[in-house]
């Protein structure tokens, strides 16, 4: 039973992906084991839109975290430790289309998420002969998505909300 206004981790089988060979056969299966996992989440109500609110906050000491990946072969090195979602929210309603509005500030809610690198995925990366394709795919990821926006195009957020008729 999870209390009002807070967030729980949930079993990570929920999430149905996309399966080496997809493109041939369309099947979707259970995700695998998270290799981040959230360690916080915080909202905000703001006057205007905040990007890049995380670099105003005290974040988590990563040192120790960042010196594993740094040990460890390849491309090992360019994997954050933390990944850091915000979401922004605006308050105001959508501009109707016939005013063709390109508003992109003013009042709103800004989410950030939090989330850590799970020791597995540490380990993973310090034995080359365990790492999975997910482990593999991620460090090829953040290899090139730095450069590459075909590859920034390729990351998906995937969320859940078990309460929506609440919401509204």
């Amino acid at each position: 039973n999870v209390p009002d206004h807070c967030w729980s981790q949930c079993d990570h089988r929920h999430f149905q992906v996309r399966q080496v060979g997809y493109k041939k056969t369309g099947k979707k299966a259970p995700t695998a084991k998270p290799m981040y996992e959230p360690i916080a989440i915080d909202c905000f109500c703001m006057d205007s839109r905040q990007d890049h609110i995380a670099t105003q906050m005290q974040l988590p000491d990563t040192t120790a975290l960042r010196n594993r990946l740094n040990k460890c072969e390849g491309n090992s090195k360019s994997i954050p430790p933390l990944l850091i979602f915000q979401i922004q929210l605006p308050s105001d309603p959508p501009p109707s289309m016939m005013s063709w509005s390109t508003a992109e500030d003013g009042p709103g809610w800004a989410i950030c998420v939090f989330f850590q690198i799970t020791e597995d995925t540490l380990q993973e990366l310090e034995n080359p002969k365990i790492t999975s394709n997910g482990v593999q795919l991620l460090k090829e990821f953040c290899e090139k998505a730095a450069d590459d926006p075909a590859w920034r195009a390729r990351f998906k957020v995937i969320a859940s909300s078990l309460n929506l008729d609440e919401l509204g």
